[in-house]
Parts: structure tokens; C-alpha cells; sequence
């Protein structure tokens, strides 16, 4: 996703750290920010389903500067994978789109900014070769994966915050 961003603002955004991330986009469909959990990234593909059909899956439809983006509806358990993958359109002509991308899964993605993006080319409305069509398979992210557009938002800098297991004990007072 960071790397589509990048491409949504023309900027380096800082990289996600142990203290802070940046949001930098939102679902076309809906305006939903994207980015700040997995289950809203799930929950802003569902409603962008609900709300419109036409826009999302085989139909989803973005113009350069934008962003296609496959949203994995539910983890397998105890399987490592990437819950979501984002490819910025660079250049398009009638429905073909062609889009920058990196892909980094859950075992290999790092914050660095080391990974080569490739070139790919996608047919929106076509159920083979579309970003759904190559994205929401079995072997990819899943047949009810949903492709979704991403447009540009903020950015914004939220502070991380800790999982209750790792917040420190709070002090009982003993007397």
C-alpha cells in the first residue's frame, strides 16, 4: 500500500515505524480511509460492494493517479499472507491500465523502500485479465476478495497504539 501512495501523492511518505504511520488513501466508492486495520480495509471493501457493485471487483475502474487495490476478506489460519495489495495506475488507454507495483507478503515485507517495482498491464470489466480477475482467485487473495479504487487522502500521522498485552501493568496502590 505504501507504494501506491507514494504514486497518489508524488512524494516519499515516511515509512511506518514502532510509534507512527501515515494514512494516505481512502476507497473511491465510499471516502473510507484506508490503511489504519485489516478489518476496516475488509469493512471499506464490503460497504464499497454493497453501495456500488458496478465500481468495485471486475468494474473497478481507476484512472491514473489513482489506484487499484484487492482487499482479502478473511485469514486462513495459521498461514502467513499478505491481507491486501495495491498497484497505482500510471497510465491508461480505453480499458487497459497500466500500474507501477511492488508486492511484499507478510514473511518478507520490511520497512524499506528496497523492493523494484514491475510493470502490469490490466483490462478493466474483463473477468480474466482485469485486477480482480488475476488478483481474486484461490491462489491469489481469495475468490471473495474484493478489488476496490484508491484515491488519495491526508496524508496523516497517527501515533500506533499498543496491543493491551504489550501496554505496561498499571501500579496498584497497596494501601
Amino acid at each position: 500500500m505504501h507504494n501506491a501512495e507514494q504514486f497518489l501523492h508524488s512524494k516519499e511518505l515516511p515509512l511506518p515505524n514502532k510509534k507512527q504511520y501515515t494514512l494516505a488513501s481512502k476507497e473511491k466508492v465510499t471516502g473510507q480511509v484506508l490503511g489504519d486495520s485489516e478489518a476496516k480495509n475488509i469493512k471499506a471493501s464490503q460497504d464499497a460492494m454493497e453501495k456500488n457493485k458496478k465500481a468495485v471487483g471486475v468494474g473497478a475502474n481507476p484512472k491514473p493517479g489513482e489506484a487499484y487495490g484487492i482487499i482479502r476478506q478473511r485469514a486462513e489460519p495459521d498461514v502467513v499472507q499478505s491481507p491486501y495489495h495495491f498497484a497505482p495506475v500510471v497510465a491508461r488507454d480505453g480499458k487497459q491500465t497500466l500500474t507501477v507495483e511492488q508486492t511484499a507478503g507478510r514473511a518478507d515485507a520490511k520497512t524499506t523502500n528496497t523492493a523494484h517495482p514491475i510493470l502490469d498491464m490490466y483490462k478493466v470489466g474483463d473477468t480474466k485479465d482485469s485486477f480482480q480477475g488475476r488478483y481474486g482467485t484461490k491462489d491469489g487473495y481469495g475468490e471473495d476478495a474484493i478489488a476496490i479504487v484508491a484515491q488519495k487522502h491526508g496524508p496523516e500521522t497517527r501515533d500506533v497504539t499498543p496491543e493491551p498485552s504489550e501496554r505496561p501493568a498499571k501500579r496498584r496502590k497497596l494501601f
